[in-house]
Order: C-alpha cells, then sequence, then structure tokens
C-alpha cells in the first residue's frame, strides 16, 4: 500500500478533496447552459469521454467492465460518481476523475477533472417559461 492510503484519514481525504475541488472550480471550471436535460446529458457524456481520452483511457464500446477496471489501474486513474446534500452548491454532485503518481517518497492524489451531473438554474427571471440546464466542469474542449 501507498504511503497515502496507510497513514491517511477519512477527514484528511475530505479536506484534500475539499481543497482540491474548490481550486478546480475557482479556477479552471465552466458552466454551460442547455436548452434541455437531453442536450446537458449528451454534453456530460462528452466531457466524461474527453476526460478519461486526456488521461490516457480510451473506452469503447462493448468493452468489459474487468477489462475498462485494468486499464484505469495502469493509468492510475480512478472515477468517483458522488451525490452531495441539497445544502451544498448545486453543480457540486457528479463526477471526479482522480489522478495517482507515485515516488519514492510519497503517493499523490490530484483531482484531475470534475463533471457536474446537470442542475437547473435556481435563480433567474420569473417571467421565463422553460427551464435552463447546466453542466459545469474543467474539461476543455467539449463545445
Amino acid at each position: 500500500m501507498s504511503k497515502l492510503h496507510q497513514d491517511t484519514t477519512l477527514g484528511d481525504l475530505a479536506g484534500m478533496d475539499r481543497e482540491n475541488f474548490a481550486h478546480v472550480d475557482n479556477k479552471e471550471a465552466k458552466t454551460y447552459k442547455f436548452p434541455s436535460a437531453r442536450a446537458a446529458g449528451l454534453f456530460m457524456a462528452k466531457a466524461y469521454d474527453k476526460a478519461l481520452r486526456s488521461l490516457g483511457v480510451k473506452i469503447r464500446p462493448g468493452m468489459d467492465a474487468k477489462r475498462i477496471d485494468r486499464m484505469l489501474v495502469s493509468k492510475g486513474v480512478r472515477v468517483e460518481h458522488r451525490e452531495y446534500p441539497p445544502d451544498e452548491k448545486t453543480y457540486v454532485s457528479g463526477f471526479f476523475f482522480y489522478r495517482f503518481s507515485e515516488d519514492s517518497e510519497q503517493s499523490t492524489r490530484e483531482l484531475a477533472y470534475f463533471v457536474s451531473n446537470p442542475f437547473t438554474s435556481t435563480g433567474g427571471n420569473i417571467k421565463r417559461l422553460f427551464r435552463d440546464f447546466y453542466v459545469r466542469t474543467n474539461v476543455k474542449g467539449c463545445v
């Protein structure tokens, strides 16, 4: 086991995750607007695929789950889907893409990408009859 896994508590991981996410959210992420949930979902899928490809993981249709898992491990990538409670920012729920690396000194766990679940705006003009849907991500080149 790496040093990160042996000596790190769940509280430490939660703190690191919050710091990593705050950095990604504040510096690199953009919010994209869509006219329908379907369009937002398609964009989310495209961002998901682009994030994996940029981390060296190319998943083809019909690939076996065990093969995908082995590929993720071999590339040092972990993907987690998280749902947060309503008191969190709406866009925090989604997919978190981590990159792991080990050197002779220690192991690192870096949040490389984030793709939110589609969400609707809670503010805006009361006269609007149709909802807009949004996806927040730091994956570049999806539009």
